[in-house]
């Protein structure tokens, strides 16, 4: 889909480019948690992201957990990190029925790094589209210590059925030596379980000619691998095709990503603070897209104009003058924010923690109606009122003058004029915190990171279902 108004966005997080102080902080982490389990006897096992352990880590930690147990783990995690003060927990269910944990440390002023765990207890979890490659309990009963991790060895290597069948490139290319391993005997027997004789002997060609060949047979392979299973076995497949319904619905019901709204005076340095909060909470482990003020469903009404209208663009000009079809625009713009923020904005990934930040948004509209093409105020307060709003807003505030000596777009008395209705509205409630930009972007950046930071750890906690009181 296109995002009219996408500014850019960032995928990866906390693996990507970091400094050493990082990677040591990732690793203290990760060794509380093996600690916890260990010294608890909880029944766990690592499939995926140890690979490099001790000397790195991969973005995220699968592993399993015993169902029985994981009431317990989820308390452990909350009773170790949750109220420390240098410590940031983020919690979500995922539609697949896993738990996915965050744990974010500021491990010093102006830094973030961070670990997820992605973790599973049931057998029916793993399913893709008709079929179980990976029952869990196999995983928990293959485990054994490597490096003083409980690792499943037989997970690892089946878990990388995943990329091949949902075609994720660059994952196939790096897990190239593995499928070598495969073919030459290793877990063979459950590979061809899994894709049956006729594609594993497809998968062996393909795997002998090399990584670009495995990865141009993988196009079709969910295709082909959906009809073998149908075939095979049509009841237990429709009824696995029935629960990744259910679970795909889950996904959107349980795991809404969070809106941000930073708004501010042009010149307050809203551009440049969004762009470094993005850089510090993918490095906080978070997905990012940034977007500008409205959801983007539907495109510039000056593109039916033939005016120009990217997909990605740093630059949304303002309008400043009135439109002569209000009502229109106005509909327009409304119908833009009431569905383009469920079918786009809450519409989440499915197995990553993803944040959208907005650069102004809909509020923004009473500040500054005309840039918007409006001189009647009614229809501003109508889109604000009657629509969603962002789950978190920002304003970044400073001095008139000083915003108008950063860039002097705005005179001083406009300034001055917007500041005052913002300041209404912050003490209305309908901004959530306030940010003074006069000591530095880089200390605007960091205070804006932490504010965000601290939302979404309320945001994304199941503190009060999984206590120890319960």
């Amino acid at each position: 889909m296109k995002y009219s108004r996408l500014k850019y966005r960032i995928n990866g997080g906390a693996d990507k480019n970091l400094s050493d102080e990082a990677k040591k902080s990732r690793m203290k982490i990760f060794e509380n948690v093996i600690s916890m389990l260990n010294k608890n006897n909880i029944n766990y096992a690592i499939i995926n992201g140890v690979d490099d352990f001790p000397n790195n880590l991969g973005r995220d930690i699968d592993l399993v957990v015993d169902k029985k147990e994981i009431k317990e783990f989820l308390n452990l995690l909350y009773e170790f990190f949750y109220d420390k003060y240098n410590y940031f927990m983020l919690v979500r269910k995922s539609g697949y029925g896993l738990y996915q944990t965050t744990i974010i440390n500021k491990y010093d002023d102006e830094s973030f790094a961070s670990v997820q765990f992605d973790f599973t207890y049931s057998d029916i979890n793993w399913i893709i589209g008709v079929f179980n490659p990976m029952p869990n309990k196999k995983i928990l009963s293959t485990a054994c210590f490597i490096n003083g991790i409980r690792v499943s060895i037989w997970g690892n290597y089946i878990k990388t059925i995943r990329p091949l069948i949902y075609y994720h490139k660059h994952s196939i290319d790096k897990k190239y030596k593995i499928y070598k391993e495969i073919i030459n005997g290793k877990f063979k027997d459950d590979y061809i379980a899994i894709l049956g004789k006729k594609l594993f002997k497809e998968f062996e060609i393909q795997v002998n000619k090399g990584s670009d060949a495995i990865i141009d047979w993988s196009k079709n392979l969910k295709r082909k691998i959906f009809f073998y299973k149908l075939r095979k076995n049509p009841i237990n497949s429709s009824y696995n095709i029935l629960l990744n319904i259910i679970r795909r619905i889950k996904i959107i019901y349980f795991s809404k990503p969070p809106l941000i709204g930073i708004v501010g005076p042009d010149g307050v340095g809203k551009s440049s603070t969004i762009k470094g909060v993005a850089n510090v909470l993918n490095k906080a482990g978070l997905d990012i897209i940034v977007k500008h003020w409205r959801p983007g469903l539907l495109p510039n009404p000056g593109s039916f104009l033939g005016k120009r209208d990217d997909i990605y663009t740093d630059e949304y000009l303002p309008n400043n003058k009135k439109s002569n079809f209000q009502f229109l625009r106005f509909l327009y713009y409304y119908f833009d924010f009431l569905l383009g923020h469920f079918i786009i904005d809450r519409y989440p990934p499915i197995s990553e923690f993803n944040l959208v930040i907005y650069d102004r948004c809909s509020i923004d509209m009473i500040v500054d109606p005309l840039r918007y093409g409006f001189t009647n105020r009614f229809y501003v307060r109508i889109i604000f009122k009657l629509t969603p709003k962002p789950d978190y807003l920002i304003w970044l505030y400073d001095n008139p003058v000083s915003i108008y000596n950063r860039k002097p777009e705005l005179s001083v008395d406009e300034i001055k004029r917007q500041s005052s209705l913002l300041d209404h509205l912050f003490s209305k409630g309908y901004i959530h915190e306030r940010v003074n930009c006069n000591s530095g972007i880089d200390n605007t950046i960091f205070k804006t990171s932490a504010s965000i930071v601290l939302f979404l750890k309320k945001y994304y906690s199941i503190k009060y279902e999984y206590s120890a009181n319960t």
